[in-house]
């Protein structure tokens, strides 16, 4: 055989394989239902944060809680209501604090909120890092840093369940000290401007991860109030709803817990389907199209 002819044989086989193979990869199953929850902004309040360091006291809880606010809402991707708001209705309401997930659901629908952000200042210490290496010989140098470890919740109102859980961590070279020799265990004390540096790094990651899980998450709002077949949300314009938009209300939904302690819940079957009418600043008029509803029942956006 030529070598020309073998050439062409391999060619042609090569080209077989990767249609075989692209035929392959193109093929997928159903995927899971999805919710179309981009378009909506998703309503959401910051609870002051715990201080569990015994550093800076309750008022360093209150700064990382706005800091974390003022990012979210500068974002532009979500609604963030104000503290005073907040402040003001845990008073009403005679709240205590630190809130559990079912005083968070309470609360949310109060707020009329999609989800409510839990969180503490679970530690910041100052360690040493070793640094520098001789060949064979282990005389190392140290560095001490200043860590800040910030953990978040994020609930979603309608369920109960945990959006995210998350510790966000700020790491910075302590300001104050000289590299010292690794047989030295004398320490410096925290100053604040590496506690800060720390608490940025770590809210800067912490805001990322929440504007991600809250985007991965459906929109779901509730049902005001039901008259005839007119029902009214308890959402408007300021989340971006407008006529002509579905929302679907489902049956009971079951809760599983996996072996890792992690909740999920499956929605149970379509019982109601709404469509969009009038659009108020912060309420809807939706249109009963099929099923029953009450007030109080959770709504999901379908488009």
């Amino acid at each position: 055989m030529s070598k020309q002819r073998i050439l062409t044989l391999i060619i042609t086989l090569g080209l077989c394989f990767g249609l075989i193979m692209s035929g392959c990869a193109t093929k997928k199953g159903p995927g899971p239902q999805s919710f179309k929850s981009s378009s909506l902004k998703k309503r959401i309040a910051v609870i002051p944060f715990q201080n569990n360091t015994g550093f800076g006291n309750n008022e360093l809880g209150r700064r990382i809680t706005n800091t974390i606010a003022q990012q979210l809402n500068q974002s532009g991707k979500v609604i963030v209501v104000s503290q005073s708001k907040v402040d003001a209705y845990l008073k009403a309401q005679g709240i205590p604090q630190p809130l559990t997930q079912n005083t968070a659901t309470l609360i949310g629908r109060g707020l009329k909120l999609n989800a409510i952000i839990l969180g503490a200042i679970s530690a910041i210490n100052l360690t040493d890092k070793r640094i520098g290496w001789r060949v064979f010989i282990p005389i190392f140098k140290k560095q001490e840093i200043v860590s800040a470890s910030l953990v978040v919740r994020v609930v979603d109102v309608e369920d109960g369940t945990f959006l995210l859980t998350e510790t966000g961590q700020g790491n910075t070279l302590h300001d104050s000290v000289a590299d010292q020799e690794w047989l030295n265990e004398s320490k410096g004390t925290l100053d604040r401007t590496s506690v800060e540096k720390s608490l940025a790094m770590a809210t800067e990651s912490l805001t990322r991860s929440i504007l991600e899980a809250l985007a991965r998450a459906p929109w779901k709002g509730f049902i005001k109030s039901v008259s005839g077949s007119t029902a009214t949300l308890c959402a408007g314009r300021d989340v971006g709803i407008k006529a002509g938009q579905r929302f679907v209300v489902y049956s009971i939904a079951e809760k599983i817990t996996n072996t890792a302690g992690k909740t999920y819940v499956i929605p149970g079957s379509v019982k109601a389907t709404l469509e969009v009418t009038r659009v108020l600043d912060g309420t809807s008029e939706a249109k009963i199209i099929s099923g029953q509803v009450l007030a109080g029942d959770a709504i999901h956006f379908t488009g």
